[in-house]
């Protein structure tokens, strides 16, 4: 019986560090290129004009949806031609290790609808641009092309 639940044991602690081990940040890009990304959807509350500082301060409560990710990701900034300046460009700035992105809907998403839904686990394929004004609440953003729901999480 010893021997069964040592065996066990060890499979679990194999198992626990291979989940540790495969957690690398994976590899994207800017749009044009497309990402298919997991992990949790849900509704955060941030604050809005006029100062982008705190709600409780007075500033308007923006409601944004967010992609918590299952792993997190390295997004390679954009090279520029020779001659560009930086000056005023998009999508040149790498970032590293970002584990949370802002989420546009697709276009025709009914006004409130993931509201609802949220939090749930989904898979969202889209392109990635840089979060470039205070309406944008993280350094990523996701412009979703398809959400598919995995799982309600409530």
């Amino acid at each position: 019986m010893h021997k069964f639940i040592a065996t066990l044991l060890l499979i679990a602690f194999a198992n626990l560090s291979f989940a540790v081990s495969t957690t690398e940040s994976i590899k994207v890009r800017y749009e044009p290129h497309l990402v298919t990304l997991t992990g949790v959807l849900e509704l955060v509350i941030f604050p809005g004009p006029p100062n982008y500082q705190s709600v409780a301060e007075g500033d308007e409560p923006e409601s944004t949806l967010v992609l918590r990710l299952d792993f997190p990701m390295d997004v390679q900034g954009n090279t520029l031609l020779p001659g560009e300046d930086r000056e005023g460009m998009l999508n040149i700035s790498s970032h590293t290790n970002i584990t949370i992105v802002h989420v546009v809907c697709p276009p025709d998403t009914p006004a409130g609808y993931w509201s609802r839904k949220t939090p749930a686990r989904v898979i969202v394929h889209g392109t990635l641009m840089e979060g470039h004004t205070a309406h944008h609440h993280t350094k990523v953003v996701l412009f979703s092309k398809s959400i598919e729901v995995l799982a309600p999480t409530n």
